[in-house]
C-alpha cells in the first residue's frame, strides 16, 4: 500500500538530492573557516487536507525546502488540526530543536510494517499557543515515540499522549509565566519517561498533569516555584514511578495531587506537600488508589487527604507539621526518629479507615511529638470510634488515658493498662497474649457489650489468678486456641468464647461458667479438664465437648453441642436441665441427678458397660431419644424413656435402682439369643416399679429359635404398672409364637402354641375360655387371648385357637416348660360347650354356628415336632 499521491513529483529523487547536497557542502568542508549553518525549518500542511502529503521527509512540506537535519530547528505554527506522519520510509529522525507554536499537530505512525519510529530532540521542546492540543501516537500498531533530550516546556498547550503514543524526556516544565499548560496520558497504554516532570515550574496558572497511563519520572513536582500561583496533578487508572514527588513546596506556590480510582505511585525517596503557612500543598487519594513513598514531610499548610485506597509511608519516616485526613483509606507509615505527627506539631484529622505504624519500636499517645501516636486520634481527644482502626506493630505505652469506643486497635502489647477505657469495639494482639496478675491487661477485665479481645496469630491464655466476664455481645477470638487457666464468665446469650483454629482448653482446676455461646463455625472442639457450670441458663457449644476423666459439668439449666463425650462427671442438682446433644457416655462416665431435680436429654445416649446414671431420691432422668448400652442406672429416682431403649449392643443385665417408666411412643429392644438371662438375652432388674407402656420388640439374633416352652424373664421388678400397647417380633413360625406374660412383678416371654392362653404347653378348653370371657374386649394380653397383639380379643384370636385347639407340645417340652415357670397350672374347667359358648359375645351366629364344626375337623394328637403336626383323628372330643 502506498502512503503519497504522485511521489516522484512531491518527493525529488533521493540520488538526485543527495548528490546536489554533497556538491554544496563539499567547499564548505574543504574551508577551515566555515561550519555547519542551523536552520530554521517551518512545517506547511497542505491547504486541503491529504493524508498521503503529511509525511515527514516531504521536503515541499518544509521552508526551506528539506527535512529539518539534526542541527536544525523544526518549527510547527500552522493554524488548525493537521497531521505529521511516520513510517518504515521516514525512519526516525533527529532534530535539534522542536517548537509549536499554534495549530493542533497530531505526530502518528502510519501502516503496520517495520520497526518502532522515534522522532528525536537534542535540543529545546517549546509547545505554546493556548487551547490547542498536540497529540503523539495514534491507534496503529506500532509506537511513535518523541524523544526530548533537552529541556521541554508545554504553555498554553495540551500534549497529549495516546494510546500508541510514548514520551521521553530529560526535563519537562507544564506552565510558564502566566501561561498554562498540560500534560497528559490518555491511555493506560501510553507512557513518559523524564528525568523531572514539573507542573508550574516557572509561574505558571493552574498547571496541569493528568494521567491515566505508565509514568517513570526522577522528580515530579507540582506547583514547585516561587511565583506558582496553582497546579495540579492527576492521577488516574495510572502506574507512576517517580524519585521526588513535590506538591506546593516552595513560596506562595499551591498545588493538588490527586490519587484517583485504581492507581498506583510509587515514590522512592521523597514527598513534601506544602512549604511554610503560606502555601498549600494538597494531597488526595481517592477509592482504590494507591501511593507509596519512602519518606513524607507536610509543611506549613500541606495537607493529605485520604478519602480510600492506600496511602504508605517507608523507612525515610514521617514528619507532620500541616494537617492528615484520614476518611476511609489506610495510611501506613514507618516511624522515625525525629519528631512525627505529633499533636502540637500537626493535625490528623481521624473519620474513618486504618491509621497503622509500622516501626517496631515502641509508640505512645503522648501529645508531645516524638514516637508520638496522640495525633491518631484527633482533637486532642483520646478516643477511638466506630470505623477507626489503629494498627501498631509493637507495644503501645500508654501516658494519657485513651478510650477505646467502637474502634479497632492492634498492637502486641500495653503498658499502663489502667489508662485504657475499653468501652466496645476490637482490641486485637499481634501475637500470643495472655490475660492475668502480670500481664498487659491485668488480672480482671469487664469485657463490656459489642467488645472484642483478639489475636492476629497465636492463642489466647486466662491465667490461674485471673478472671474474665465476658458481658452480652462481647467475645474473646484468638485466632488460635484459648486456654481457660482462671476463671472465665459468660454473661449473656451473645457473650462468645470463638477461637478461628484452635480449641478451647479448659485447664485442671479452671472455671468456665454462665451463659453464652463456645465456638464459631470452625471450631472443632472443647476439652474440659476443669469445671463447666451451667447458671439456670443456656450455655452453647458449636463443637464437640470433651468432659475429660476428672471433669466436671455441674449447675442446672441448658446445655448445648452437637456431641458430647463424657468420660467425667455430670452432676444436675435441682430444677431443669436440658441437654440437646449426642451424648457418648463412656465407661468412666458418671451422670447424678439430685436434689429434685429434673435432667432431660433431647439427644441420642450411648451408656455402656461401666457407665452410670445415678437419678437421686425424687429427681427424674428423662430420655427423649434413643438409649443404648448395658450401663447401670443407679439412684432411686425415677427414670423415664420417651424413645427407644436398647440395653446393650449384645444382650445385658440392666439394673434399675428405683423406678422405671416407658411412656408411649417409648420402645423397649429385647435381643433373645438363648434362655441365659443377661448372658444371652437382654434383662431388666428394676428395685422399685416398672410402668411400662409403648412397645415391646422382641429381636431374634444369631439364628436362635426358642424351642416350645423357653422362657425369658425379661422385666424382674419390685412392683408391675401397665403394659405394653403392642409388641413386634413375636412370630417364630406358623406354629410358634412368643407369648408375654405379666405375673407378679415380672414379665416373661414364653414360646408357646397360638392359642395357648395359660401358656401350660395345651390349646384346650380353659384357653377357650380365657379367651371367651375377653372376646371383643381391648387393651387385653395374650393370657386374655389377644395372640396377635393388636390389643382387642377377637375373632382372628378365635381362629388361631380353633386351628390349634387339641395341639398340645411334647412331654419333654411340657416338662421343660413346667420347671422353667416354676408354678402350678390351674386344673381343667368340667364346663361343657354351652356354657363356653353362653359366655362368649355373639360377633354373628355364622361364626358360632361354625366354630364347633371346625373345632371337631382339627386332629386330637400333639405335634411330633416344633415343626409338625401330624393328622388327629376328626372325632368329637366327648
Amino acid at each position: 500500500m502506498t502512503h503519497r499521491n504522485t511521489p516522484t513529483t512531491i518527493r525529488p529523487n533521493r540520488s538526485i538530492a543527495i548528490a546536489a547536497l554533497i556538491a554544496a557542502v563539499v567547499p564548505i568542508l574543504g574551508n577551515s573557516n566555515h561550519t555547519f549553518a542551523q536552520i530554521n525549518k517551518t512545517w506547511s500542511p497542505p491547504a486541503v487536507p491529504d493524508t498521503s502529503n503529511q509525511f515527514w521527509d516531504i521536503s515541499s512540506r518544509w521552508s526551506p525546502v528539506g527535512a529539518p537535519s539534526s542541527i536544525d530547528n523544526a518549527i510547527f505554527a500552522s493554524t488548525g488540526s493537521y497531521e505529521i506522519h511516520f513510517d518504515s520510509v521516514t525512519g526516525s529522525p533527529t532534530i535539534n530543536n522542536l517548537t509549536n507554536s499554534s495549530g493542533s499537530p497530531t505526530f502518528r505512525r502510519v501502516g503496520t510494517g517495520g520497526s518502532n519510529i522515534a522522532l528525536n530532540v537534542n535540543g529545546i521542546s517549546t509547545y505554546s499557543n493556548a487551547g490547542t492540543t498536540i497529540v503523539i501516537g495514534e491507534s496503529e500498531s506500532r509506537r511513535l515515540t518523541l524523544n526530548h533530550v533537552g529541556t521541554t516546556t508545554i504553555t498554553g498547550r495540551n500534549l497529549v499522549v495516546s494510546s500508541f503514543g510514548g514520551t521521553t524526556f530529560s526535563t519537562v516544565n507544564v506552565g510558564s509565566g502566566t501561561s498554562v499548560g498540560a500534560l497528559i496520558t490518555n491511555s493506560a497504554s501510553a507512557n513518559i519517561n523524564a528525568t523531572s516532570i514539573n507542573a508550574g515550574s516557572t509561574g505558571g496558572n493552574r498547571s496541569t498533569l493528568d494521567f491515566t497511563g505508565s509514568i517513570t519520572s526522577g522528580n515530579i513536582r507540582v506547583a514547585s516555584s516561587s511565583s506558582e500561583t496553582f497546579a495540579n496533578a492527576r492521577f488516574g487508572s495510572s502506574n507512576i514511578s517517580s524519585t521526588t514527588l513535590l506538591v506546593g513546596n516552595n513560596f506562595n506556590s499551591d498545588g493538588i495531587l490527586t490519587i484517583d480510582d485504581n492507581a498506583t505511585v510509587n515514590n522512592s525517596t521523597t514527598m513534601i506537600l506544602g512549604f511554610n503557612t503560606s502555601t498549600a500543598g494538597q494531597g488526595y487519594v481517592f477509592s482504590t488508589g494507591n501511593l507509596t513513598t519512602n519518606s513524607l514531610t507536610l509543611f506549613g499548610n500541606g495537607s493529605l487527604d485520604i478519602g480510600g485506597g492506600s496511602f504508605t509511608v517507608g523507612a525515610g519516616g514521617l514528619n507532620n507539621r500541616g494537617n492528615i485526613r484520614l476518611a476511609g483509606g489506610t495510611f501506613s507509615f514507618l516511624a522515625n526518629s525525629t519528631p512525627s505527627l505529633g499533636g502540637d506539631l500537626g493535625n490528623f484529622e481521624f473519620i474513618s479507615g486504618t491509621a497503622r505504624r509500622t516501626s517496631l519500636s515502641n509508640a505512645n499517645n503522648s501529645r508531645s511529638g516524638g514516637t508520638s501516636i496522640g495525633w491518631l486520634f484527633g482533637n486532642n481527644a483520646q478516643i477511638i470510634t466506630p470505623f477507626r482502626r489503629v494498627e501498631l506493630a509493637n507495644v503501645l505505652d500508654l501516658v494519657e488515658p485513651l478510650q477505646l469506643d467502637g474502634g479497632f486497635l492492634k498492637l502486641s502489647g500495653i503498658t499502663n493498662p489502667s489508662l485504657l477505657d475499653f468501652r466496645s469495639g476490637e482490641l486485637r494482639f499481634n501475637s500470643s497474649t495472655s490475660i492475668g496478675l502480670t500481664t498487659a491487661l491485668g488480672s480482671f477485665v469487664d469485657l463490656k457489650p459489642n467488645s472484642t479481645i483478639s489475636t492476629e496469630v497465636g492463642t489466647l491464655t486466662v491465667t490461674s489468678n485471673a478472671t474474665v466476664i465476658v458481658r452480652d455481645g462481647a467475645s474473646l477470638k484468638p485466632d488460635d486456641a484459648l486456654f481457660i487457666n482462671g476463671t472465665v464468665a459468660l454473661d449473656g446469650i451473645a457473650a462468645r468464647l470463638a477461637p478461628r483454629t484452635g480449641p478451647v482448653n479448659i485447664i485442671n482446676g479452671a472455671v468456665l461458667r454462665g451463659q453464652g455461646i463456645v465456638g464459631s463455625d470452625t471450631l472443632t472442639s472443647t476439652q474440659n479438664a476443669g469445671i463447666i457450670e451451667l447458671t439456670s441458663s443456656d450455655l452453647r457449644f458449636t463443637g464437640i465437648l470433651f468432659n475429660g476423666t476428672n471433669a466436671i459439668i455441674q449447675g442446672r439449666g441448658q446445655l448445648v453441642a452437637p456431641v458430647i463425650v463424657n468420660d467425667g462427671r455430670m452432676n444436675f442438682s435441682g430444677g431443669f436441665t436440658d441437654i440437646y446433644a449426642t451424648l457418648d457416655n463412656s465407661a468412666t462416665g458418671r451422670i447424678v441427678v439430685s436434689g429434685g431435680g429434673v435432667l432431660s436429654l433431647f439427644g441420642t445416649v450411648t451408656h455402656p458397660t461401666g457407665a452410670d446414671i445415678r437419678t437421686g431420691t425424687g429427681s427424674r432422668t428423662v430420655f427423649l431419644a434413643p438409649v443404648s448400652g448395658a450401663g447401670s442406672f443407679s439412684g432411686t429416682g425415677l427414670v423415664q424413656f420417651e424413645s427407644a431403649y436398647s440395653p446393650g449392643s449384645s444382650p445385658g443385665l440392666i439394673n434399675f435402682a428405683g423406678d422405671l417408666e416407658l411412656i408411649d411412643p417409648a420402645q423397649l429392644n429385647i435381643e433373645l439369643a438363648g434362655t441365659a438371662r443377661g448372658s444371652q438375652y437382654d434383662a431388666l432388674n428394676v428395685n422399685a416399679t416398672a410402668s411400662l407402656a409403648g412397645t415391646l420388640n422382641l429381636q431374634l439374633i444369631s439364628g436362635y429359635i426358642p424351642a416350645y416352652g423357653s422362657l425369658h424373664r425379661i422385666i424382674s421388678a419390685a412392683s408391675l404398672s401397665g403394659r405394653f400397647d403392642q409388641v413386634l417380633g413375636f412370630s417364630i413360625d406358623p406354629n410358634r409364637r412368643l407369648a408375654v406374660r405379666y405375673q407378679a412383678g415380672n414379665v416373661d416371654v414364653i414360646a408357646a402354641l397360638p392359642g395357648d392362653a395359660d401358656i401350660n404347653g395345651s390349646v384346650n378348653f380353659t384357653d377357650l375360655l380365657a379367651l371367651a370371657r375377653n372376646y371383643n374386649q381391648s387393651n387385653r394380653t395374650w393370657t386374655e387371648g389377644d395372640f396377635d397383639y393388636d390389643s382387642i380379643v377377637g375373632f382372628t384370636d378365635l381362629l388361631a385357637l380353633a386351628r390349634n385347639y387339641g395341639q398340645s407340645i411334647s412331654s419333654q417340652e411340657l416338662a421343660s416348660l413346667h420347671h422353667a415357670l416354676g408354678d402350678a397350672h390351674a386344673a381343667a374347667f368340667s364346663a361343657d360347650w354351652a356354657l363356653a359358648l353362653s359366655v362368649i359375645p355373639e360377633p354373628t351366629t355364622l361364626t358360632l354356628l361354625t366354630l364347633p364344626t371346625m373345632l371337631l375337623m382339627r386332629k386330637r394328637s400333639r405335634p411330633s415336632s416344633p415343626h409338625h403336626f401330624p393328622a388327629r383323628s376328626t372325632q368329637a372330643r366327648a
